[in-house]
């Protein structure tokens, strides 16, 4: 049956194997070609595509046809082709045609064809930074990403150690803060929190983006994004108190996205996403300046001094460029809020990182 289909598709498309001139000769097969799929979305390498082309006679007749399949990392192999002719290779996954190539095969040279660009999450390299309220490291091996490293944000003096050397955190394409790390002594002074924070660490925050690092912190790790891009994201409270924003109360949010690009990587027909906030308190954002892109907007409830009050379209999830590198914030903590939505928001996000 497989073999009639393909011979059938063939014969609805162009010729898919032609000989350059009009004599019919013994054919001779050797040689080999590779190739790499990766998903039309740029994100990950496609296991379990068909590759295929079919062969015909000078004479239009079809008589065979090459098949193969790409491997868990999206590689694909055909063997014995034909020599002196114009091979058309099709790439199917799920039933759809992604992928065409037009070879000429001349010898048994073997032919490697240029590998696509495509995403490879065992390819970025990442700092967790621990903390008391989100699992990061949890989410990304949900998303099959288990090359990371940990940062011990909770006790000790790791997280200062690390924040102070600029190389040290250059090694990372990514550094991730956890909700509930420390911050005190480290993001702002110690003794007096009204205070900036300590300037190496902030100017290494800034200076790591700049050359192209990203950070993304959660929840109650606001104050790393507050403190060091001040300007950016205008929170609840006092700006430059620590802690002041978190006012938000515990609900669920039908959160609009806004973002049309991440709609369509989602495929959200109603453009809408479920939050969960389940900590009594968490850090609500009134604004944000036009250069900052928001990602998923939501109207939250909050209490101030005692009284209850409600936020209309507060961005929930947000990212700006630094210089060479991005910072992204989401309000929610990712532990409270892993189903499928959103790990595949968290592809796209780690895709534009």
């Amino acid at each position: 049956m497989l073999l009639t289909s393909l011979a059938l598709l063939g014969c609805q498309q162009e010729s898919t194997f032609r000989k350059t001139n009009e004599v019919e000769t013994v054919i001779e097969f050797a040689g080999s070609i590779e190739g790499r799929v990766c998903d039309p979305s740029g994100y990950e390498w496609i296991e379990g595509a068909l590759v295929y082309a079919n062969l015909m006679k000078d004479s239009g007749e079809f008589y065979d046809v090459l098949t193969t399949f790409t491997d868990a990392d999206g590689r694909w192999v055909l063997e014995d082709l034909p020599q002196g002719y114009n091979l058309a290779i099709q790439i199917q996954h799920e039933g759809v045609l992604i992928e065409q190539h037009t070879i000429d095969v001349v010898d048994d040279t073997p032919i490697k064809l240029a590998e696509p660009d495509c995403f490879d999450p065992q390819e970025v390299s990442i700092a967790v930074v621990t903390g008391d309220y989100d699992t990061f490291d949890t989410a990304l091996e949900q998303l099959g990403i288990f090359t990371y490293d940990l940062v011990d944000g909770q006790e000790g003096n790791e997280l200062e150690t690390f924040l102070s050397d600029l190389q040290s955190m250059q090694q990372y394409d990514l550094i991730y803060f956890n909700g509930g790390c420390l911050e005190a002594g480290i993001l702002y002074d110690a003794e007096d929190p009204h205070n900036t924070a300590p300037d190496t660490i902030i100017a290494n925050l800034q200076a790591y983006v700049e050359s192209g690092g990203n950070v993304y912190a959660s929840d109650w790790a606001y104050d790393v994004v507050e403190q060091a891009w001040p300007d950016k994201i205008d929170f609840l409270g006092v700006d430059h108190v620590p802690d002041d924003a978190q006012l938000g109360s515990s609900q669920a949010i039908q959160a609009s996205i806004a973002n049309a690009a991440m709609a369509d990587f989602i495929d959200d027909d109603d453009g809408k996403m479920l939050v969960t906030y389940d900590l009594p308190v968490w850090p609500p954002i009134e604004t944000a300046v036009h250069t900052v892109s928001v990602h998923l907007l939501g109207n939250v409830e909050y209490r101030d001094n005692g009284i209850d009050q409600h936020l209309a379209s507060s961005p929930l999830l947000v990212s700006f460029n630094g210089g060479g590198g991005k910072v992204v914030f989401s309000t929610f903590r990712l532990a409270a809020n892993l189903n499928e939505d959103m790990l595949t928001m968290m592809k796209y996000l780690l895709f534009e990182l």
